[in-house]
């Protein structure tokens, strides 16, 4: 098996990971953010890994997080679905131990 293969199963295996991980812990994101691969979105999974830690910031400290680094296509509708999502669903609350797992799953997904 070349190099180029080993990256590529490897990266295979790393998105595999977090799909599931936002199936176990965080259902509503992929509603909202279609591409969990996005600059908007990996931001929101290295800042705010856990749901709690979203409604905690509430949409306009997700929205100027966003702006920060972000330049193009980031308005409040987002957020606000998000946010509206994870308040109405309240199993949010019990996912607390799971921010180190998507911590390092994203670092994988950078290091990859």
């Amino acid at each position: 098996m070349n190099l180029r293969e080993k990256m590529s199963a490897s990266l295979t295996q790393v998105k595999g990971r977090i799909i599931n991980w936002f199936d176990r812990f965080f259902p509503e994101y992929i509603s909202v953010l279609k591409l969990w691969e996005g600059k908007a979105s990996l931001l929101t999974l290295r800042e705010f890994p856990l749901p709690a830690e979203i409604v905690a910031k509430s949409t306009k400290g997700v929205l100027e997080r966003w702006k920060t680094e972000v330049k193009r296509g980031v308005g409040i509708r987002r957020p606000e679905m998000l946010v509206a999502k994870l308040l109405l669903d309240r199993s949010y609350r019990g996912c607390s131990s799971s921010s180190s797992g998507i911590d390092r799953l994203v670092a994988a997904i950078r290091s990859v």
